[in-house]
């Protein structure tokens, strides 16, 4: 009798048991459900965009690039996206170099912005272009050639869109192009620049303070070619020299006056 009695309460312990772990496997599931749809909840009542601000240089108007943004106040904070924000901003303005978008909790969107800076023009069939470091078209000016940029010639490019990179249509011409363009910018001597012919790119040229014509072959070795011509320009010849400097070889700089 005592043996059947031990037996029925050892197996309401069991039950009890099993009745406790379950209630906490329930509640661990329940929780696993619950806080994600808490948190939605709560980013989507609370996290509202009540300040969009614009910092860096970029030479339009920070009203102008809020509204290009189309983040509107009020907004929820993680309902845009931002990839198709910057891009956005992108199509509107081209002189915008790069944009980063920082979400500040609790209310406020900051737009990182940084300018282009033109750096040489480019004529084609519609017109002159004017042109950035990196290739990029920031500006149809038509008939009118910008004052104050170098010319490129001898290169051909095809579906100019401002906003968009320069395909230049001899396709080995792109690098050598702009490895001249951002070597000159790096030795501080494009502001001196007229023109860059890239018309054969074993034989390329460019003018130089109005007083030389630099021929400095292929694109090989540019920085050294360039120090070559610097020496030769400022501190061997005359201020009223004129002539070509030829530093094609890559080893020497040779000046022929005219």
């Amino acid at each position: 009798m005592a043996d059947a009695r031990r037996r029925r309460r050892r197996r309401i312990h069991r039950r009890r048991h099993r009745d406790t772990r379950g209630g906490a496997a329930l509640s661990v599931i329940l929780s696993v459900i619950l806080t994600p749809i808490a948190i939605v909840v709560a980013i989507t009542v609370f996290f509202r965009v009540s300040t969009i601000k614009v910092t860096g240089e970029s030479g339009y108007p920070d009203y102008s690039i809020i509204e290009a943004s189309t983040i509107k106040v009020g907004q929820n904070m993680f309902r845009f996206n931002k990839f198709k924000v910057i891009d956005g901003i992108f199509e509107k303005m081209p002189y915008i170099d790069e944009i980063s978008i920082r979400r500040r909790l609790p209310d406020t969107v900051e737009i990182i912005v940084t300018r282009c800076t033109p750096v040489a023009a480019i004529e084609t069939d519609s017109g002159w272009y004017l042109l950035d470091a990196k290739g990029k078209l920031l500006e149809n000016t038509g008939s009118v050639q910008p004052e104050g940029y170098p010319v490129i010639t001898g290169a051909d490019a095809e579906k100019l869109v401002v906003g968009k990179y320069i395909k230049i249509i001899d396709e080995e011409k792109q690098k050598p192009l702009f490895l001249v363009l951002n070597t000159a910018i790096n030795n501080d001597i494009l502001q001196y620049i007229d023109c860059i012919d890239v018309e054969r790119v074993y034989n390329i040229k460019f003018t130089y303070k109005d007083r030389f014509v630099v021929n400095i072959g292929d694109s090989d070795q540019l920085d050294k070619k360039i120090r070559y011509m610097l020496l030769i320009a400022e501190e061997r010849l005359p201020e009223t020299a004129t002539g070509i400097i030829d530093v094609s070889d890559g080893t020497t700089a040779r000046f022929i006056p005219q």
